[in-house]
């Protein structure tokens, strides 16, 4: 994980999970699906949040998720402003709506028949075949 010494914009992004700069699951070597992209969602850079999407790796999903803003959020009774991030709806649509979601597709078929509906990814290719 970038410690920010050097530069304080990349502060909290992870270089590298089980010594591999990149995945191995998803598509082909070079995938952007197989990017390590993020933080481990407990540390961001804060002169990067507020209206911009930001990326964790989860490594249960075995994949880099995309968190948009959703604006800013009081917290119960305490007045603690935050921002707010969702997923963002193209994270998980099926590669016929968001193409980008192709090499997530582990079956693909022709045309992306066989992918999952939205919402859904096959996590077998991580999990050795299993898919819980």
């Amino acid at each position: 994980m970038e410690t920010g010494l050097k530069e304080n914009t990349s502060y909290g992004k992870i270089i590298s999970w089980k010594d591999h700069t990149e995945l191995k699951w998803w598509g082909e070597n070079g995938s952007s699906c197989n990017m390590i992209n993020g933080s481990e969602a407990m540390t961001f850079n804060p002169k990067r949040l507020d209206k911009f999407n930001i990326y964790t790796f989860d490594p249960d999903a075995c994949r880099s998720l995309k968190w948009g803003y959703h604006g800013k959020r009081t917290f119960g009774t305490t007045d603690i402003k935050a921002w707010n991030y969702v997923f963002t709806k193209d994270m998980l649509e099926n590669p016929k709506k968001h193409k980008e979601n192709s090499c997530f597709c582990v079956k693909p078929g022709e045309d992306g028949e066989d992918c999952y509906k939205d919402g859904i990814i096959d996590l077998s290719a991580c999990r050795n075949g299993n898919t819980t």
